[in-house]
């Protein structure tokens, strides 16, 4: 028996930078838009490498910068 996908929760669209394709997309929602500021857009943007995702957050995103004391 093949196993099925549930199609309607995969979306393909493009990389808000390039246009790229980005496959396997799975946008996550916080709201509809009406309880908050975010306007009904996902949590996080398509992006299809590293590089489109350093554009968007900048280089170091996630990296804990090292303070002199």
């Amino acid at each position: 028996m093949s196993k099925m996908i549930n199609k309607q929760h995969i979306y393909n669209t493009k990389c808000i930078v390039c246009d790229a394709q980005v496959y396997d997309y799975e946008p996550q929602m916080c709201c509809d838009g009406r309880e908050c500021g975010c306007m009904g857009k996902p949590l996080e943007p398509p992006l299809c490498s590293t590089e489109c995702e350093e554009k968007v957050f900048g280089k170091y995103v996630g990296v804990k910068e090292e303070t002199e004391q």
